[in-house]
């Protein structure tokens, strides 16, 4: 009798253990959401600190996200809002448009703010391969296509090409 009680319980673990394993639970995707939006904060922290005379004398930091795959865009939200919160930034989260019909935008400037802006190529679980920008008027905005790789549990960017600037 002995036998089967332990034969039974292993057989009920044993499927238990292989039905979790197919399915992710909610904890491990959400890992997967903030793990892929720390690559995005990648990004824009290298084209923050390129250029930095386009930062100068801003109250905002705008978020163009209309063009991200990321499934979810709350841990990214999240991470912009601790950066603009640490750094004396109002966080807007919207495209140029959304910003020119509410008059942050003044002939094609934007007085006291930038804008960054993602155009997602490909998005997996290990790459970023995104186009992004900065920009704070016509004249002064850079931008470059971006690969961000997950190397030892860290998003580096691996690769930037067609870099401009205005």
């Amino acid at each position: 009798m002995k036998k089967k009680t332990i034969l039974s319980l292993l057989m009920t673990l044993a499927i238990f253990m292989l039905s979790a394993c197919s399915t992710p639970d909610d904890e491990e995707q959400e890992r997967a959401y903030a793990g892929q939006a720390d690559a995005y904060f990648v990004v824009f922290e290298n084209l923050y600190e390129i250029d930095p005379g386009l930062n100068g004398d801003c109250e905002y930091i705008a978020f163009d996200l209309t063009n991200v795959k990321l499934e979810d865009t709350s841990p990214l939200i999240d991470l912009f809002q601790e950066f603009c919160d640490n750094n004396n930034y109002s966080l807007l989260l919207d495209d140029f448009e959304g910003l020119n019909q509410k008059g942050f935008i003044v002939d094609l400037y934007f007085p006291n703010g930038i804008l960054i802006a993602f155009n997602d190529e490909a998005l997996t679980n290990d790459t970023l391969v995104t186009a992004a920008q900065k920009w704070r008027s016509g004249l002064g905005a850079i931008g470059s296509e971006y690969t961000v790789k997950l190397v030892n549990s860290m998003w580096e960017i691996t690769k930037t090409a067609k870099h401009w600037i205005s």
